[in-house]
């Protein structure tokens, strides 16, 4: 019987590691069925994210551009029925990144106290009746002036953005969204020239030059555009009407790592964001008026023969 006993033991132990090793692998298949599923409706989030936020975040991107660089494509006419010179020309130019520059701080520190969602709407606002009031210049003063306040609503609107997006997505995610940010920059480079053309080609309609017209044109979008965000875009995830509550705590899961940010991350990433703005936009400063100043040395030439 001894013998008999110690015969089954290697049996009882070779079925119970093979019931183990079966165990593992349920659970194994279990974890990646499971894993596979939080993936896939965590793609579907981030789908409802970039339709919802990030498409209309590149459409004001789209709107941020050609409205700072379409004083290129209008300065050869306006500068000829306003009397302004090169120098006149070159100063108004470059006021705007005068307050560009000092305004993006104290721009992002009022959109930290009054939310992302209301702050944004009241800067595209702002910028698109700048912009529009360009069509109203008729000296050097008031081109100065609204060269200046269109960079008071133009400086906080990149970062906004940049801040508004790291709430809706994680840190390994945030290239893509960007990227489209960029995109937005090189559609309004390739759409901003055929837009200007056209709107310059109305020059005599109603009485009011082409370049007019283009600044009215151009700037009435983003006036839309303001009241489009006010009205869409969700203060965080967590107010988003279009997301499920299960959505919202696997996506508050995903990007927990930024949500528990303390002040001083916060503030460190924000001063990166000021920093690669201004970097940005002095860049397009030098790029826009490369055509203006041809345009210019054109017009002085002709002049003096």
């Amino acid at each position: 019987m001894a013998l008999h006993a110690s015969d089954a033991r290697p049996g009882l132990r070779s079925d119970g590691s093979e019931r183990n090793e079966t165990s593992r692998s349920m659970i194994s298949t279990a974890s990646e069925t499971a894993g596979l599923i939080k993936d896939n409706r965590l793609e579907a989030v981030y789908s409802k994210i970039s339709r919802r936020v990030l498409s209309l975040f590149v459409v004001v991107v789209v709107l941020n551009h050609i409205d700072r660089t379409n004083l290129a494509y209008a300065a050869p006419s306006m500068n000829r029925d306003l009397g302004f010179g090169p120098q006149t020309y070159g100063l108004g130019s470059s006021l705007f990144f005068l307050t560009f520059c000092i305004f993006q701080i104290p721009s992002n520190l009022v959109m930290v106290r009054v939310g992302v969602r209301r702050w944004l709407s009241v800067l595209l606002v702002g910028w698109g009746v700048a912009a529009s009031c360009f069509a109203l210049i008729y000296n050097a003063p008031t081109f100065f002036t609204l060269r200046l306040v269109l960079g008071v609503f133009e400086a906080g609107a990149l970062p906004a953005m940049w801040y508004h997006l790291s709430q809706f997505y994680p840190q390994e995610r945030l290239t893509k969204p960007y990227m489209y940010l960029t995109v937005g920059i090189l559609i309004a480079q390739i759409v901003g020239g055929p837009l200007a053309a056209g709107f310059l080609a109305m020059d005599g309609v109603r009485g009011l030059q082409g370049w007019q017209w283009l600044f009215m044109l151009e700037g009435i979008p983003s006036i839309v555009m303001g009241v489009v965000i006010g009205l869409t875009i969700p203060e965080s995830p967590q107010s988003a009407t279009w997301l499920t509550d299960s959505e919202k705590e696997l996506l508050a899961t995903d990007v927990s790592g930024l949500n528990i940010m303390g002040p001083s991350v916060l503030l460190r990433g924000m001063h990166q964001c000021n920093r690669l703005a201004t970097i940005l936009h002095l860049t397009q400063l030098s790029i826009a008026t490369v055509p203006c100043c041809s345009d210019l040395n054109h017009m002085v030439v002709c002049t003096n023969s």
